[in-house]
């Protein structure tokens, strides 16, 4: 399955470049497209894979709105211009620090509410679109894709994760594109 491509070269990316161990990331992806019904929001599709899992996980209940700059991680980096990530790190321990967890995503436009309801509290995400498809308006991305890792990566740059999610992106950005496209 491609999303379980993107999650493990993600983590050999990283690996390779930060000197992190792969197997200590704890990377899952989930791909983000806008939902039919309101095109004023992303939602989650069935693909969503975490790193050295046998199957798919459960698909996100989430919702990010695309109203304004957007919101979460996925909303923003669905709106941003060009091919531009929305790189979040060094989050503090869900369990050890829930109102600083809070704090440290506020920029995204998250809720409290929302942000305690989430099945898990990673660390850091990256969120970038995925190649882009031609519509009455101009480009459109198909959708997003977002890695979130149980890793802090705070020894790292937002530069530096960003040029690993663009290099993820020129790996597999054109067989995102396939499979949602055709829906595989």
């Amino acid at each position: 399955m491609v999303v379980e491509d993107v999650v493990n070269t993600f983590a050999l990316l990283a690996a390779n470049r930060l000197g992190v161990q792969s197997a200590a990331i704890g990377a899952r992806a989930t791909l983000w497209i806008r939902d039919p019904s309101n095109l004023w929001q992303l939602r989650s599709t069935k693909y969503r894979w975490e790193r050295g899992a046998q199957q798919p996980s459960a698909r996100s209940s989430t919702v990010y709105s695309l109203r304004g700059r957007g919101v979460g991680a996925p909303g923003m980096a669905y709106l941003k211009r060009g091919r531009e990530c929305v790189i979040v790190r060094d989050l503090p321990i869900f369990g050890d620090d829930p109102s600083g967890y809070e704090r440290r995503v506020a920029h995204l436009g998250l809720t409290g509410e929302a942000i305690r309801s989430w099945s898990r509290h990673s660390r850091s995400m990256m969120s970038a679109k995925f190649p882009f498809k031609v519509n009455q308006d101009g480009l459109e991305p198909f959708g997003v894709v977002c890695v979130d890792c149980m890793e802090p990566f705070d020894t790292a740059s937002d530069e530096e994760l960003a040029t690993i999610m663009e290099d993820l992106m020129k790996e597999v950005g054109n067989e995102l594109t396939l499979i949602w496209k055709n829906r595989i």
